[in-house]
């Protein structure tokens, strides 16, 4: 789709950087209403309303890929932004890797805590583990398609057509690293990953 206006030549040219721009102060915004909707020293999950605006934060990556998809290339673009996710592009053992590699370096983690003293070992499985992962699959899988949609999809790919895979990694590795920094001002209660709570 050609250029039609100035404000679309500008949004065709720095695409990626808008979206930053806009993803990081939306994220910022909410955190700091979060933050102001919770007395000193709280947590996150002692107050509904705070927790309830903190939510809204998911929100923002995947509105704004939409947004500049739609506004750059229309409904053409729209569709491919959403249609690769049916596309397997590599074998599936790497399909599975994607999904169990959280599972591999957490216990890998504890293991290491265990041998090394610091803490107990667990267990292999905690006693409620089946109900908090049912309960909490459509966070993990909405912020799934949120960080794909949004950071790979949108960002990745359109920075690979101007710079090499390991410069468009730096760079929105660290944007992406930069989103999730505004959270640290909630408190203990979110740095320590509470998933149950704070998702």
């Amino acid at each position: 789709m050609q250029p039609r206006s100035t404000l679309h030549q500008f949004v065709s040219r720095h695409p990626v950087t808008i979206f930053i721009a806009l993803t990081l102060g939306f994220q910022l915004t909410i955190v700091l209403l979060a933050y102001g909707l919770m007395p000193a020293g709280s947590a996150l999950h002692d107050y509904p309303q705070a927790h309830m605006v903190f939510r809204f934060r998911v929100f923002g990556p995947l509105v704004f890929a939409m947004g500049l998809t739609y506004f750059l290339e229309g409904r053409p673009g729209f569709v491919k932004l959403f249609s690769a996710f049916a596309k397997w592009r590599v074998p599936a053992q790497w399909y599975a890797l994607a999904f169990s590699w959280k599972f591999i370096v957490t216990y890998l983690g504890l293991a290491f805590l265990a041998i090394s003293g610091m803490r107990a070992w667990p267990g292999a499985i905690a006693a409620d583990f089946l109900p908090q992962l049912l309960k909490n699959m459509p966070f993990i899988v909405g912020i799934a398609v949120v960080e794909e949609t949004a950071w790979m999809k949108f960002s990745v790919l359109r920075l690979n057509e101007r710079y090499t895979a390991l410069r468009t990694s730096i760079i929105i590795g660290l944007c992406w690293g930069f989103w999730y920094l505004p959270m640290l001002m909630l408190g203990k209660e979110y740095r320590m990953g509470s998933l149950g709570r704070c998702s």
